[in-house]
């Protein structure tokens, strides 16, 4: 694993175990057609280290699994003015080549990080 999905695994894990859970922003987007994108917000509610993330959504509580075997994980050098740390995910195995991704960890304003 590179340095930045140790960095990422290490962030995830603070993500998981924080008494605060964080909400973090999930942006899917598809690069071929047909294009699509869609997103949504939750907290990390567990995760397999290399494997897995799963999500309990915001909106309605419902469980989302982000699966990541396959995937490049790297630091997003550019983030919306509410981010507190942001990740791209590209996968290069067979059908999931034009998926991208971008996890961002998301500040309220006002409230203490």
């Amino acid at each position: 694993m590179s340095s930045s999905a140790d960095n990422f695994w290490r962030v995830v894990e603070g993500w998981a175990t924080s008494a605060r859970k964080p909400r973090i922003r999930v942006e899917l987007t598809r690069t071929s057609p047909p294009l699509a994108a869609d997103w949504y917000e939750g907290t990390v509610k567990d995760f397999v280290r290399g494997v897995q993330i799963t999500f309990q959504t915001s909106e309605n509580g419902e469980e989302a699994e982000l699966l990541l075997g396959g995937a490049e994980i790297r630091p997003v050098s550019f983030s919306r003015l509410d981010a507190v740390s942001s990740f791209a995910i590209a996968w290069d195995t067979e059908g999931m080549e034009s998926v991208r991704c971008v996890l961002t960890e998301t500040r309220s304003f006002g409230e203490p990080n």
